[in-house]
């Protein structure tokens, strides 16, 4: 059995606070050992990477993981998708998402929900 990787789609937002971050939506594979995080997920995952910070500094070519959230956790069941801030990671303050962002964010969640025909969970 070859090992198949998820598919990846990446967004770059830039918070009010000035901290750029990646987005990743994570769809496909389910258990692929390069992706941790991913392990035996039934839904596809959405994960934050602060991206002052790179591959020079030991971390991923998407920048340092923040936090990771199932898909269904910021988009409810009827495709509305969470309003307002949201706070990545509560010890480290620079990792919150404004409003606006987020809302950047979770339009761009809808509209790849739409193009690759994901379902609601």
């Amino acid at each position: 059995m070859s090992e198949s990787m998820p598919e990846l789609f990446a967004l770059d937002v830039r918070a009010e606070n000035g901290v750029p971050f990646r987005v990743l939506l994570l769809t496909g594979a389910r258990d692929a050992p390069s992706w941790p995080r991913r392990r035996n997920e039934t839904e596809p995952t959405v994960e934050f990477f602060d991206r002052r910070v790179g591959v020079r500094n030991g971390f991923s070519e998407h920048g340092q993981f923040v936090s990771c959230y199932t898909l269904s956790t910021l988009v409810d069941g009827s495709g509305a998708v969470r309003q307002g801030p949201i706070t990545l990671h509560g010890g480290v303050p620079a990792w919150t998402i404004d409003a606006a962002t987020m809302w950047l964010v979770g339009t761009w969640l809808t509209c790849m929900i739409v193009s690759l025909g994901i379902e609601s969970t």
